[in-house]
Protein backbone atom coordinates (compact mmCIF):
# COMPACT_ATOMS: atom_id res chain seq x y z
CA UNK A 1 0.00 0.00 0.00
CA UNK A 2 0.87 3.69 0.06
CA UNK A 3 2.35 3.43 3.55
CA UNK A 4 4.87 0.83 2.40
CA UNK A 5 5.76 2.85 -0.70
CA UNK A 6 6.24 6.17 1.09
CA UNK A 7 7.86 4.51 4.06
CA UNK A 8 10.64 3.46 1.69
CA UNK A 9 13.32 6.01 2.59
CA UNK A 10 15.68 5.17 -0.31
CA UNK A 11 12.74 5.80 -2.66
CA UNK A 12 12.00 9.17 -1.11
CA UNK A 13 15.65 10.20 -1.28
CA UNK A 14 15.89 9.30 -4.96
CA UNK A 15 12.63 11.10 -5.78
CA UNK A 16 13.69 14.28 -3.97
CA UNK A 17 17.18 14.13 -5.49
CA UNK A 18 15.72 13.62 -8.97
CA UNK A 19 13.35 16.56 -8.55
CA UNK A 20 16.22 18.73 -7.32
CA UNK A 21 18.35 17.75 -10.31
CA UNK A 22 15.42 18.38 -12.64
CA UNK A 23 15.11 21.86 -11.15
CA UNK A 24 18.81 22.57 -11.73
CA UNK A 25 18.87 21.43 -15.35
CA UNK A 26 15.57 23.04 -16.39
CA UNK A 27 16.70 26.29 -14.76
CA UNK A 28 19.96 26.22 -16.69
CA UNK A 29 18.04 25.61 -19.93
CA UNK A 30 15.55 28.38 -19.12
CA UNK A 31 18.32 30.91 -18.56
CA UNK A 32 20.59 29.64 -21.35
CA UNK A 33 19.24 31.89 -24.13
CA UNK A 34 19.37 35.02 -21.94
CA UNK A 35 22.85 34.18 -20.69
CA UNK A 36 24.36 33.47 -24.11
CA UNK A 37 22.63 36.45 -25.73
CA UNK A 38 23.09 39.19 -23.14
CA UNK A 39 25.94 38.08 -20.85
CA UNK A 40 28.15 36.60 -23.57
CA UNK A 41 26.93 38.53 -26.62
CA UNK A 42 26.91 35.33 -28.70
CA UNK A 43 23.31 35.31 -29.92
CA UNK A 44 24.45 34.27 -33.40
CA UNK A 45 26.01 31.14 -31.88
CA UNK A 46 23.05 29.99 -29.76
CA UNK A 47 22.40 26.82 -31.75
CA UNK A 48 26.06 25.85 -31.83
CA UNK A 49 26.51 26.34 -28.08
CA UNK A 50 23.35 24.34 -27.37
CA UNK A 51 24.82 21.50 -29.46
CA UNK A 52 28.00 21.72 -27.35
CA UNK A 53 25.87 21.30 -24.24
CA UNK A 54 24.24 18.17 -25.68
CA UNK A 55 27.45 16.69 -27.09
CA UNK A 56 29.15 17.10 -23.71
CA UNK A 57 26.49 14.87 -22.17
CA UNK A 58 26.88 12.22 -24.86
CA UNK A 59 30.66 12.17 -24.59
CA UNK A 60 30.66 11.71 -20.82
CA UNK A 61 27.79 9.21 -20.56
CA UNK A 62 30.12 6.16 -20.77
CA UNK A 63 32.12 7.56 -17.85
CA UNK A 64 29.04 7.81 -15.62
CA UNK A 65 27.90 4.34 -16.66
CA UNK A 66 31.32 2.85 -15.87
CA UNK A 67 31.56 4.66 -12.55
CA UNK A 68 28.09 3.48 -11.48
CA UNK A 69 29.00 -0.11 -12.35
CA UNK A 70 32.32 -0.12 -10.53
CA UNK A 71 31.34 1.88 -7.44
CA UNK A 72 28.31 2.85 -5.33
CA UNK A 73 25.71 4.50 -7.54
CA UNK A 74 25.00 7.21 -4.98
CA UNK A 75 28.76 7.82 -4.79
CA UNK A 76 28.84 8.27 -8.56
CA UNK A 77 25.96 10.70 -8.21
CA UNK A 78 27.85 12.71 -5.58
CA UNK A 79 30.95 12.83 -7.78
CA UNK A 80 28.86 14.06 -10.70
CA UNK A 81 27.33 16.78 -8.52
CA UNK A 82 30.73 18.01 -7.34
CA UNK A 83 32.18 18.05 -10.86
CA UNK A 84 28.99 19.66 -12.16
CA UNK A 85 29.23 22.49 -9.63
CA UNK A 86 32.91 22.97 -10.44
CA UNK A 87 32.29 23.24 -14.19
CA UNK A 88 29.43 25.68 -13.65
CA UNK A 89 31.92 28.05 -12.04
CA UNK A 90 33.56 28.40 -15.46
CA UNK A 91 30.53 30.39 -16.60
CA UNK A 92 31.35 33.11 -14.09
CA UNK A 93 34.61 33.89 -15.87
CA UNK A 94 33.65 33.53 -19.55
CA UNK A 95 34.58 36.72 -21.41
CA UNK A 96 32.04 38.35 -23.68
CA UNK A 97 32.26 37.48 -27.36
CA UNK A 98 34.65 34.50 -27.15
CA UNK A 99 32.86 31.58 -28.81
CA UNK A 100 35.79 29.16 -28.47
CA UNK A 101 35.97 29.46 -24.68
CA UNK A 102 32.17 29.40 -24.45
CA UNK A 103 32.02 26.18 -26.49
CA UNK A 104 34.64 24.52 -24.29
CA UNK A 105 32.81 25.60 -21.14
CA UNK A 106 29.44 24.33 -22.34
CA UNK A 107 30.95 21.00 -23.37
CA UNK A 108 32.12 20.58 -19.76
CA UNK A 109 28.86 21.84 -18.26
CA UNK A 110 26.94 19.48 -20.54
CA UNK A 111 29.03 16.55 -19.32
CA UNK A 112 26.88 16.48 -16.21
CA UNK A 113 23.59 16.37 -18.11
CA UNK A 114 23.90 12.66 -18.88
CA UNK A 115 24.59 11.96 -15.21
CA UNK A 116 21.38 13.78 -14.29
CA UNK A 117 19.42 11.55 -16.66
CA UNK A 118 21.14 8.21 -16.13
CA UNK A 119 22.10 7.99 -12.45
CA UNK A 120 18.68 8.59 -10.83
CA UNK A 121 17.23 5.84 -13.03
CA UNK A 122 20.10 3.50 -12.17
CA UNK A 123 19.54 4.19 -8.49
CA UNK A 124 15.79 3.60 -8.87
CA UNK A 125 16.51 0.09 -10.14
CA UNK A 126 18.19 -0.63 -6.80
CA UNK A 127 15.26 0.95 -4.94
CA UNK A 128 12.93 -1.46 -6.77
CA UNK A 129 15.08 -4.39 -5.63
CA UNK A 130 15.04 -3.02 -2.07
CA UNK A 131 11.25 -2.89 -2.12
CA UNK A 132 11.03 -6.34 -3.70
CA UNK A 133 13.13 -7.88 -0.94
CA UNK A 134 11.11 -6.16 1.77
CA UNK A 135 7.61 -6.64 0.39
CA UNK A 136 7.92 -9.62 -1.95
CA UNK A 137 6.10 -7.56 -4.60
CA UNK A 138 7.29 -6.14 -7.91
CA UNK A 139 6.43 -2.43 -8.19
CA UNK A 140 8.95 -1.28 -10.78
CA UNK A 141 6.35 0.36 -13.04
CA UNK A 142 4.95 2.36 -10.12
CA UNK A 143 8.36 3.51 -8.93
CA UNK A 144 9.55 4.63 -12.36
CA UNK A 145 6.24 6.45 -12.85
CA UNK A 146 6.89 8.31 -9.59
CA UNK A 147 10.39 9.16 -10.83
CA UNK A 148 8.98 10.60 -14.05
CA UNK A 149 6.33 12.50 -12.09
CA UNK A 150 8.97 14.08 -9.86
CA UNK A 151 10.79 15.33 -12.98
CA UNK A 152 7.62 16.86 -14.44
CA UNK A 153 6.68 18.58 -11.18
CA UNK A 154 10.19 20.03 -10.90
CA UNK A 155 10.12 21.25 -14.52
CA UNK A 156 6.78 23.02 -14.10
CA UNK A 157 7.85 24.67 -10.86
CA UNK A 158 11.21 25.75 -12.28
CA UNK A 159 9.79 27.47 -15.37
CA UNK A 160 7.57 29.58 -13.12
CA UNK A 161 10.40 30.27 -10.67
CA UNK A 162 12.93 31.26 -13.36
CA UNK A 163 11.00 34.30 -14.51
CA UNK A 164 10.17 35.26 -10.92
CA UNK A 165 13.82 35.12 -9.86
CA UNK A 166 14.96 37.06 -12.94
CA UNK A 167 12.62 39.86 -11.96
CA UNK A 168 13.83 39.74 -8.37
CA UNK A 169 17.44 40.37 -9.44
CA UNK A 170 16.48 43.20 -11.78
CA UNK A 171 16.74 41.46 -15.16
CA UNK A 172 13.86 42.11 -17.57
CA UNK A 173 13.83 39.72 -20.58
CA UNK A 174 11.60 42.13 -22.53
CA UNK A 175 14.21 44.89 -22.70
CA UNK A 176 17.10 42.53 -23.43
CA UNK A 177 20.39 44.34 -23.93
CA UNK A 178 18.98 47.48 -22.33
CA UNK A 179 19.24 45.80 -18.93
CA UNK A 180 21.82 47.37 -16.64
CA UNK A 181 25.30 45.87 -16.30
CA UNK A 182 24.39 44.88 -12.76
CA UNK A 183 21.28 42.99 -13.91
CA UNK A 184 23.27 41.09 -16.54
CA UNK A 185 25.91 40.28 -13.94
CA UNK A 186 23.16 38.95 -11.66
CA UNK A 187 21.96 36.75 -14.53
CA UNK A 188 25.44 35.22 -14.62
CA UNK A 189 25.32 34.57 -10.87
CA UNK A 190 21.88 32.96 -11.17
CA UNK A 191 22.78 30.47 -13.90
CA UNK A 192 25.73 29.33 -11.79
CA UNK A 193 24.57 29.77 -8.21
CA UNK A 194 21.13 28.13 -8.13
CA UNK A 195 22.10 24.91 -9.99
CA UNK A 196 25.30 24.65 -7.91
CA UNK A 197 23.22 25.02 -4.73
CA UNK A 198 20.90 22.25 -5.96
CA UNK A 199 23.91 20.00 -6.61
CA UNK A 200 25.21 20.66 -3.09
CA UNK A 201 21.82 19.72 -1.62
CA UNK A 202 21.90 16.40 -3.49
CA UNK A 203 25.43 15.61 -2.26
CA UNK A 204 24.31 16.18 1.33
CA UNK A 205 21.04 14.31 0.80
CA UNK A 206 22.89 11.17 -0.30
CA UNK A 207 25.27 11.02 2.66
CA UNK A 208 24.56 7.74 4.43
CA UNK A 209 22.43 6.39 1.56
CA UNK A 210 21.75 2.77 2.58
CA UNK A 211 21.97 0.93 -0.77
CA UNK A 212 25.67 0.39 -1.35
CA UNK A 213 27.14 -1.66 -4.19
CA UNK A 214 27.57 -4.61 -1.80
CA UNK A 215 23.99 -4.28 -0.53
CA UNK A 216 22.69 -4.23 -4.10
CA UNK A 217 24.53 -7.48 -4.91
CA UNK A 218 23.08 -9.09 -1.77
CA UNK A 219 19.55 -8.01 -2.71
CA UNK A 220 19.88 -9.35 -6.27
CA UNK A 221 21.12 -12.69 -4.92
CA UNK A 222 18.12 -12.86 -2.57
CA UNK A 223 15.66 -12.04 -5.36
CA UNK A 224 17.20 -14.62 -7.71
CA UNK A 225 17.07 -17.23 -4.92
CA UNK A 226 13.36 -16.56 -4.38
CA UNK A 227 12.71 -16.79 -8.11
CA UNK A 228 14.48 -20.16 -8.31
CA UNK A 229 12.47 -21.46 -5.36
CA UNK A 230 9.23 -20.22 -6.95
CA UNK A 231 10.06 -21.96 -10.22
CA UNK A 232 10.95 -25.15 -8.34
CA UNK A 233 7.53 -25.33 -6.71
CA UNK A 234 5.62 -25.02 -9.96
Amino acid sequence: GAALVFGNMPLLRVLIANATLGFSWVLLQALFVFFVTYALGLQDWLGFLLVCLIVGGLLFLPIWVKLSQSWHKHGAMQVSMITGAATLLLLLFLPEGNVVLAAAAFLLVGANSSALEFLPRAMMADVCDHDHVQSGSERMALYYSLLQLSSKIAAGFTLFLALTVLGAVGFDPEIGSDNSAGAIRNLRYLIVGLPALAYACVVIMLIGYPISRERQHTMRAEIEKRERLALGTQ
